[in-house]
């Protein structure tokens, strides 16, 4: 799909999840399947402020690393946790 590649990287910096879904009759439940997605993800969805004291000059990019620790369930399955996050900020 053309474009996919750029929605892609624009995607992963802001933190966002670019998803393409095929609107064809061969696989009806891909739309579904995208829905699903979005909804799970707007259900887990989380906020982080990061609060710095101003510095009089300074208004350069910081880069932002979030690490999850794996969780695991009363039945002893471990759950793989990923974050999404942009990878930088300005201030």
């Amino acid at each position: 799909m053309e474009g996919q590649g750029i929605l892609d990287e624009l995607s992963s910096l802001s933190g966002a999840l670019a998803l393409f879904p095929r609107l064809d009759s061969e696989k009806p439940t891909q739309v579904k399947e995208v829905l699903e997605v979005i909804a799970n993800e707007v259900a887990s969805q989380y906020a982080i402020t990061i609060t710095r004291q101003p510095i009089v000059g300074t208004n350069k990019w910081h880069k932002v690393s979030v690490r999850i620790t794996d969780q695991v369930d009363p039945a002893g399955t471990r759950q793989r946790l990923t974050a999404r996050t942009r990878k930088v900020f300005r201030g």
